[in-house]
Order: structure tokens, then C-alpha cells, then sequence
């Protein structure tokens, strides 16, 4: 902690410590100043019921609860308080301590809090993975079921063998957990697999993603001797959109022990509710002489921002060495849920970026909406000077009747499919240079040699009407074509999914307009690349040639260029001198009867 760090600099400290160095992720913050300037104390409500099971993790003592939040205003509520009375109406977080065990009769009590924006901390283990019930007196656990965690997203958990000495690695996004390492013992951690959206984009496409209704945030992860991160055993959801709008979850998913401090600062990070800080460059790739520019936004579906966060955001460009190049501040307008802001950024140095890549950092001071101490919200992203040299690099592949061969060599293919690790199928419409390159470099370190991507949805975004391509999607691709070629991982990449795009045709392989605009559409992509000899072409993702309303169900789209099809495939294979013998050929051939159709003209 730096109690007299002034504002400039304490957030060109928390840039160049965030940004240096990091092999696979950002190293933690200093903590911020915790001034309370204004606010109340934080109320919680903490469910208590003597003798239940705590699992997989162990127990919390009512002592440490209490120790943890000695200043703050707490209520202990049993199973049958918590269906019945109203304290959880007026409570700033929710803390159930018993681990995957939760009493069963609770569950939608539970649902209720969550859906009107409750905060929520949950300690140890995998949440709602064991229902309890009351059974003769006792608490009687039922075998561990995914089947509550789904309805909140939570599909699923695994796992995850701590090494016997791990390291720890801080998130740059919540500063106030610094430290968090030394205040915990993690002997498992449980990793969540979770899914945050209940619609499609495009309800008419069977790829399509959805809108992201919460994102999944690391508070601190695990690394091996090797620096690789391996778990996170503490993370955060903040509900953005949709059903539970404006909560915060945070979940010490492990096994293991927890000080009253740690427990404390988890509860403070859920306090602040749903918050989403994030930054932009205008495009993901620029050319030689091209200025960057950058966009901050700002979400927080409770409302507030203008009260809570009044200052600008400070944005820093960093080299690939990590070298300080330029800094400023971007103001942001707005009111209630959203700010945003846009801008240039000035440079040391009067002179044109060279080639390659650059981080871009952007942090905000906001204060707690609950106790108003002081907190730090920060954010990456990167952008890409055009390479020509490095798009030209990279040896191709060639095959013989067996086997991949690369500079001459046997090549066994340990690949992937990759878009990416933040926004997966948007990632050419959300791009973020800066996660791809640790990504890449994460999977270089595992022995990834190839990545499939691709378009799998929405390609009237990527181009809204023949031959009018969206420039900021391809200038996204350069940079992930340019962030695969720097870590020398070859790329395939997948054009369609399932049906190709029809751009308004009648039929998705046969209408010409829509073979017309698919040229357009593949042109665009494949001419930017005529000299990288290590991209390789897909042009469709399991390839359906049923109707695209009855896709996986081998039915006829009956449009009369299907029809037509059929009838000169018929007439070449059954030559007849007309229509009507080649039908009483095939009702013999097929033994039907002229009352069945055979789609045939008469």
C-alpha cells in the first residue's frame, strides 16, 4: 500500500507494473488508497445453521466471520430465515460459508435475491454443487448435482490438482486483492465451466453466439514452476445484462483455508456490484502512418457512474519490450449505467509507429457506492502496426500421402480451435490484440502447432450487402493473422458453418446471386494474404446441404433451383426421348405408382 501516492502517479505506477514483465498475464496492482470519504458500513447477510455440512473445503468458524467483518453491519440468518424473512431485501452481499453445500429448500429464495441484483460470496468449493436437506433432525447431503449451478449459468466444475509449490499471479483488475496470496492456503481448486447467454444474435443461424450477459473474471490464479497459470481459485461474475442484472458473484472455488483478511477483501470486491471497465483501439491493425485512436467505456447496470466515477480514464501505449511510448487522459460523458469516452493519445516521440504490436493500458479511480473507498478499475488491449515482413514469414505446409511436412520436415499436427479466450466468436467484431498474444504464447508454450478459426455466425455484419466488406473486422483479422505469425503457428481458417450465407438468395449452393455474393465474401478475406504461404483456406465448417429451416434433418429446401437441379440430374442418369417415359421408367426402377410424386414435370 501507498498511502501518499498522488493520482498521476500512482496510476503510471499501477501501468508499468502491470505491463512489465508479464509472461502470461498481468501482475497485481498496488493497492489503492481506501480513504472513506463518504458511505456507510457494508451490510451483509450470512447464512448460519449449526451442524450444517461444510464440503469440500474447510469449515469457516463463526469466529472468523466475525473477525472478518467486525465494523461492518451483519445479520446470521438459518435456512428457515432465509425462505421467509426480507433481511436479504436490504443486505449489500449475500455470504453462504459451507463450501458445494447449500440447504436445498433455499434454492429459490436463493434464484429470487440473485434475479433483483443481490451480491453474492460464496466460500470453498463448487456453489449449489450439493443440495442439503432436513431429514429427521439432521442435514443430509444428496449426491452432488449440476443441476441447480445451470439455471445460474454454472454448467460445471473440475478439479484442479494444486502443484506442491505454487506460485500466485494477481489480477491487474481488482487491485485490492493484492497480497491475496499470503492470506489463504489452496490445496484443490474447482474450475468452472459456465455459459452467460440465453439467446442467439442471429435466431435464423444454427453457429450463432449470443449476447454476453456476464463475464467470468480470474481475482487471483495459480501458476507452476514453469510460470504457466493453471488455476484460478478465486474469480468473479459480473451479471451485465439480462436475468441478474447487477450482481456480483465472487467464489472462492477451492478447497483449503481462508484468513478473516481474505475473506474481508472477497466480500469488498463483491460489494462493488457488476462493474465492466474496458478499452479500444478504433482498429485492431493499422497501417504505417495511420494514427491510433482509442474508446473507454465504462458499464454499470446499478447505475451511479456519475456520482461514483467523475474522473478520466488514463491510457498508456506501451511497445512490445514493454517501453512507456505515450500517456493521456480520455474524459467520458455519461450518466446512470454506461460512460464512454474516445480519443488519440500523445507520443513521446514525434515519429511514426514502426511495424508490430503495442499494448495499450487504461485505468480509472471510482469510489464504492456502499462504503466510498477509493478502488481502481483497469483494463488491456493492443493494437497492431501492419507487418509486411511478418505476413510474408512462416514456411508453408505440404503433405505426401501420409503425413504434414514443414521446411522438409515430418509435421505432426497438434492444433486447435482458437477465436478467442475473452469473447470467443466476436472476436473480429471485440478484439483484443493484447489477449491474443498471451494466449498465443500459452499455447506455443503447450506444443500448439496449428489453429483453426474462422466465421461461424453473423456474416451480414462482416458484409452487410455484396462487395461491401465492414473495414474494421478485416483489420482485425490482420492482427490475429499477424499476432499467429509472430508465435509461428500456422492458421486454418474457416470461412462458413454449416450452410454458406445466402446474402438473400433462394439457395445457399445453387442460386447464383448467392454463389455470386460467397465470392465476394471469400475474395475480400483471401486477397489480403496472397504472400502468406502458412494460411490455409476452410470454406465451410461441417457442410449441411439440407434445408437451411431444417438444418441437420437431410430435407429438401424445395426452390426451383433445387428443382431444377433435380431434373437435369435425373434426366442425365435415365436418359428418356421424354418427360413421360422418363417417368414410367422410374416408377418401374423405384416401383412407385404414377399417384406418387416424383417431383418430376409431366
Amino acid at each position: 500500500m501507498k498511502p501518499n501516492l498522488s493520482r498521476r502517479s500512482f496510476l503510471k505506477s499501477v501501468g508499468n507494473a502491470a505491463i512489465a514483465g508479464a509472461a502470461t498475464s498481468l501482475p497485481a496492482l498496488a493497492a489503492p488508497v481506501r480513504a472513506l470519504t463518504h458511505g456507510r458500513r457494508l451490510s451483509l447477510c450470512i447464512l448460519h445453521e449449526t451442524s450444517f455440512p461444510t464440503l469440500n473445503t474447510l469449515p469457516i468458524h463463526g469466529e472468523l466471520i466475525q473477525k472478518a467483518f467486525a465494523d461492518c453491519e451483519i445479520h446470521f440468518i438459518s435456512a428457515a430465515e432465509f425462505v421467509q424473512s426480507d433481511a436479504l431485501n436490504h443486505c449489500d452481499v449475500l455470504v453462504t460459508p459451507y463450501g458445494s453445500a447449500f440447504p436445498k429448500d433455499c434454492f429459490l429464495r436463493l434464484s429470487a435475491f440473485l434475479n433483483e441484483g443481490g451480491n453474492w460470496l460464496n466460500l470453498g468449493g463448487t456453489p449449489l454443487l450439493v443440495p442439503v436437506s432436513r431429514k429427521n433432525g439432521s442435514w443430509v447431503p444428496e449426491v452432488p448435482q449440476p443441476a441447480y449451478g445451470k439455471k445460474l449459468g454454472i454448467l460445471h466444475s473440475f478439479p484442479v490438482d494444486v502443484p506442491s509449490l505454487p506460485g500466485f499471479l494477481a489480477s491487474a483488475h481488482f487491485p485490492e486483492a493484492a497480497g491475496l496470496e499470503k492470506e489463504c492456503v489452496v490445496k484443490e481448486a474447482f474450475e468452472l465451466y459456465v455459459r452467460f447467454t440465453s439467446k442467439k444474435d442471429h435466431p435464423d443461424e444454427d453457429g450463432s453466439d449470443g449476447p454476453r450477459e456476464a463475464k467470468l473474471s480470474p481475482i487471483m490464479r495459480l501458476i507452476d514452476a514453469a510460470g504457466r497459470p493453471v488455476a484460478a481459485p478465486f474469480v468473479c461474475i459480473d451479471r451485465l445484462k439480462g436475468k441478474y442484472s447487477g450482481g456480483r458473484w465472487v467464489f472462492a472455488a477451492m478447497n483449503g483455508e481462508l484468513t478473516s483478511h481474505a475473506i474481508r477483501c472477497l466480500a469488498d470486491i463483491a460489494a462493488a456490484s457488476a462493474f465492466e471497465f474496458g478499452v479500444n483501439a478504433s482498429y485492431a491493425c493499422y497501417r504505417e502512418g495511420e494514427t491510433p485512436s482509442f474508446s473507454i467505456y465504462c458499464r454499470r447496470p446499478k447505475g451511479m457512474l456519475e456520482e461514483i466515477l467523475p474522473e478520466p480514464a488514463h491510457v498508456q501505449i506501451f511497445s512490445e519490450a514493454r517501453v512507456l511510448l505515450g500517456e493521456g487522459e480520455i474524459p467520458m460523458q455519461g450518466i446512470g449505467s454506461s460512460k464512454a469516452g474516445s480519443g488519440a493519445i500523445a507520443m513521446k516521440k514525434k515519429r511514426a509507429l514502426p511495424p508490430g504490436l503495442y499494448h495499450v493500458r487504461a485505468a480509472v479511480f471510482y469510489r464504492s457506492p456502499v462504503t466510498g473507498a477509493k478502488q481502481t478499475a483497469a483494463a488491456e488491449n493492443g493494437f497492431w502496426i501492419y507487418d509486411e515482413k511478418l505476413i510474408a514469414a512462416g514456411a508453408p505446409l505440404t503433405t505426401d500421402a501420409h503425413s504434414f511436412y514443414r521446411n522438409g520436415k515430418p509435421f505432426p499436427i497438434t492444433g486447435t480451435t482458437y477465436m478467442a479466450s475473452d469473447v470467443h466468436r466476436k472476436f473480429l467484431f471485440e478484439p483484443n490484440p493484447h489477449v491474443w498474444d498471451a494466449d498465443f504464447r500459452e499455447m506455443k508454450h503447450a506444443g500448439v502447432n496449428v489453429v483453426r478459426t474462422g466465421i461461424w455466425t453473423g456474416y451480414r455484419d462482416y458484409m452487410p450487402r455484396p462487395g461491401a466488406m465492414a473495414e474494421s473486422p478485416l483489420r482485425a483479422l490482420d492482427a490475429f493473422i499477424l499476432t499467429a505469425k509472430k508465435y509461428d503457428i500456422p492458421v486454418i481458417f474457416t470461412f462458413f458453418a454449416f450452410l454458406p450465407e445466402t446474402w438473400g438468395g433462394k439457395n445457399p449452393f445453387l442460386d447464383p446471386a448467392a454463389i455470386a455474393a460467397q465470392k465476394e465474401f471469400v475474395t475480400a478475406i483471401a486477397v489480403r494474404y496472397p504472400q502468406a504461404d502458412d494460411l490455409m483456406w476452410d470454406l465451410i465448417n461441417e457442410p449441411s446441404f439440407s434445408s437451411s429451416s431444417q438444418l441437420w434433418s437431410v430435407r429438401p429446401n424445395y426452390d426451383r433451383y433445387e428443382a431444377e437441379s433435380w431434373e437435369q440430374w435425373v434426366a442425365a442418369r435415365h436418359p428418356a426421348s421424354s418427360a413421360g417415359e422418363r417417368n414410367a421408367l422410374l416408377q418401374e426402377l423405384w416401383h412407385t405408382t404414377p399417384e406418387d410424386s416424383l417431383g418430376l414435370p409431366q
